[in-house]
């Protein structure tokens, strides 16, 4: 009787280890996935790559833990899940349905998650953007990225990464589309009061969905003098090939620019429009604030054959100082072949300065007299 029910006893034991061996077995990626996951939110630079990785070899089973670590207000554990997330959608590729799947889950749960852990969805979308793959990229895919970026756009905070993201989308599209929503993004980013959120939208607009969006264009040249560094330096380098809308001389006064680095940004882009050494000599002196130094231009440009001297002096005789607009009436004056008399007669008639509009009458009478009756 007793060996019975020691066996029975026994037997039971057996049932009960392997039926909690089979729930050990059955919930052991989600205890790996909570484990990992947690690991990995205090994870820094030295072990942050082996946490990521260990996260992201669990694939779908780690989402629970890793969308609970992002609704966390800290940039520091959202970045972490980012980057794990980010492995995942890497190995699998933009095209692989668990990817698909990925993005459909981040944009279900989006609301739920914290600003930090929001502008981390946006930065990983602009990563997987930029991950090789077909070109357009899965309509189902961007329809996605699209919803979460209208989303995200609404919110000043995340206007930013949101502008990074429509960069990406827009060249992942179809030919065309997004364009007009973009264009409205970078119109608001360029009027942003965030440093940041400007040069963002500067970024956008150098896609090249966007570069014939010349009013766009337009719009940044005032950014040239924004007292940014970091804004002045993105607007040089997008406006340095716009040659059509945008003169060389709104290049000049970044010559000398307080920065050295955007100084020589600035050079570069005259340079790139094809000017040598010279002119790159007298554009300098025609940027400078001191009158006596603009003036100086006219005394050298006789000596260089590139320059064009007409639109030199024409340039000069728009100059705000009375002194340098006379001494460009001068120039024109003296030199007929530069056929700048329709400007003479503007500066007669209209020039604020006295002294300025006696000298052009001066220079026409001379010219007048000179003509054969």
């Amino acid at each position: 009787m007793k060996g019975t029910f020691a066996g029975r006893k026994l037997w039971w034991t057996l049932l009960v280890l392997a039926g909690l061996a089979g729930i050990a077995y059955w919930q052991r990626q989600p205890v790996l996935a909570w484990y990992h996951v947690r690991q990995l939110s205090y994870a820094y630079q030295n072990n942050r790559e082996a946490c990521a990785n260990k996260v992201a070899a669990l694939e779908e089973a780690a989402w629970p833990s890793v969308f609970a670590e992002m609704r966390k207000d800290d940039a520091i554990v959202c970045g972490n899940m980012q980057y794990a997330l980010y492995l995942m959608a890497k190995a699998w590729g933009i095209a692989d349905p668990r990817t698909q799947q990925l993005v459909e889950r981040l944009h279900l749960q989006y609301d739920e998650f914290s600003p930090a852990g929001r502008e981390k969805v946006l930065m990983l979308l602009t990563g997987l953007l930029q991950l090789e793959g077909p070109r357009p990229a899965p309509a189902p895919f961007t329809k996605v990225v699209s919803d979460v970026l209208l989303m995200a756009e609404k919110q000043n905070e995340l206007r930013t990464p949101s502008l990074l993201l429509a960069a990406e989308l827009v060249e992942a599209v179809q030919p065309g589309q997004w364009v007009d929503v973009c264009r409205d993004m970078a119109e608001r980013g360029l009027k942003d009061a965030f440093a940041g959120t400007r040069v963002a939208a500067v970024q956008l607009v150098l896609r090249e969905p966007m570069r014939n969006e010349k009013e766009l264009i337009a719009q940044m040249v005032p950014l040239l003098r924004d007292p940014e560094l970091a804004v002045r330096k993105a607007v040089v380098i997008a406006l340095a090939s716009e040659s059509d809308s945008v003169r060389e001389e709104h290049f000049l006064p970044l010559l000398h620019d307080s920065e050295a680095e955007v100084q020589f940004l600035s050079e570069m882009a005259l340079r790139k429009r094809g000017l040598g050494d010279d002119d790159i000599a007298i554009a300098r002196d025609l940027g400078d604030s001191r009158p006596a130094t603009r003036m100086r231009v006219l005394h050298r440009v006789g000596l260089l054959r590139e320059v064009n001297l007409s639109a030199l002096v024409r340039r000069l005789s728009q100059d705000p100082e009375p002194a340098v607009r006379a001494a460009a009436v001068r120039a024109a004056g003296e030199n007929p072949h530069l056929n700048l008399a329709d400007r003479l007669r503007e500066m007669a008639e209209g020039d604020p300065s006295d002294v300025v509009r006696s000298n052009a009458r001066h220079y026409l009478q001379e010219a007048a007299a000179l003509v054969p009756r």
